[in-house]
């Protein structure tokens, strides 16, 4: 197996972010390694072979700069032994096209997370009509914004209907659960569990993550 389901654990910072990937998708960070988005790089560290960061930031982690609503990905076809691409999909307008460079550049995995915009946390907070991190209208202009506003099964049927077109596979596809907050936390997903209607996974999954990978 490419994925070590048991290493799976809460998380809630970007450093913990990466030792996830790097424990779950060890076997896929293989070669050559292009992590989009990498911010600060933190993934660098469990990486054994070559790692590429790539940001729209210009900061000594980052290996290569590229504003991706704007340009493409300085990289060869099928030169990539595994691209990754954590919460980054949701910034840009041009999300389809994006995801296109993702396949473009790899030979082989692409792992990919996308946040679930439709989980308990932000229905209440809509209707009781309180702020929203990535959406809604602040008096300032943000400088980043979540520009698609999208749910756990939206993004598992992309992923699914796109694998014929272009010819890859999803090896895995995971409803990463909201973090546990104590006794608390679990009465709150008990009682979003009571009155789910079917729909707990949708409502109780944080963020949606794909492994896929390319057929030869």
């Amino acid at each position: 197996m490419v994925i070590d389901k048991s290493k799976r654990f809460q998380f809630t910072e970007r450093s913990e972010r990466a030792k996830y990937i790097g424990e779950v998708y060890k076997r896929a960070l293989i070669g050559k390694v292009a992590d989009i988005g990498s911010s600060e790089s933190d993934l660098r560290k469990y990486v054994s072979g070559e790692y590429i960061g790539i940001d729209i930031l210009d900061t000594p982690e980052i290996d290569i700069t590229v504003d991706l609503e704007k340009e493409k990905i300085p990289i060869d076809d099928n030169t990539m032994d595994c691209v990754v691409c954590t919460d980054v999909l949701e910034h840009v307008n041009n999300f389809h096209e994006v995801f296109e460079e993702l396949l473009r550049i790899s030979k082989r995995y692409i792992i990919i997370s996308v946040p679930n915009a439709f989980n308990y946390e932000v229905i209440f907070r809509i209707w009781f009509g309180l702020n929203l991190k990535f959406y809604g209208l602040p008096a300032d202009r943000p400088d980043d914004r979540h520009k698609w506003f999208m749910s756990h099964s939206d993004s598992e049927n992309f992923f699914k209907i796109n694998a014929n077109k272009y010819n890859y596979s999803v090896i895995d596809s995971y409803g990463h659960p909201l973090r546990y907050r104590g006794f608390k936390g679990k009465l709150i997903l008990f009682f979003v569990w009571l009155l789910s209607f079917g729909k707990y996974n949708q409502l109780s999954t944080m963020s949606s993550w794909v492994l896929l990978e390319k057929n030869n």
